[in-house]
């Protein structure tokens, strides 16, 4: 896969992020426990599950069926490694807002650096 800059949606100010809310393998962190990661590009595989226009515009019109085994290696080069796309949300961040995903049981959460402590 070739090394691109992510294209992301962005409205009023603010991106969507598509994150899983039900329980199972995770959207984005289900790659981790993927066998042979170490020979993907990990971070843009996650960017791409967490940003792709098309995604969005597929969860935005509840049409999340479409994202088949098929769909997913045609569109986005990727095996079957992400969570139930029926359980995908967004979540719309300020432009530039700094967040990681949290993932409890397949259930993820978006950790933004306004939740973060200071020693």
């Amino acid at each position: 896969m070739e090394n691109t800059k992510i294209t992301k949606v962005i409205r009023d100010g603010k991106v969507a992020v598509l994150i899983s809310v039900g329980s199972g393998l995770g959207w984005s962190t289900g790659i981790d426990n993927i066998p042979n990661s170490e020979d993907l590009n990990v971070r843009e595989l996650k960017e791409r599950l967490l940003f792709d226009p098309k995604l969005v515009e597929i969860v935005e019109n509840g049409r999340t069926a479409e994202i088949t085994l098929e769909w997913k290696e045609e569109n986005l080069g990727i095996c079957d490694f992400t969570g139930e796309t029926n359980n995908l949300k967004i979540i719309w961040l300020e432009q530039g807002t700094e967040f990681y995903v949290s993932n409890y049981e397949g259930y993820e959460t978006l950790i933004t650096s306004k939740d973060f402590f200071i020693a």
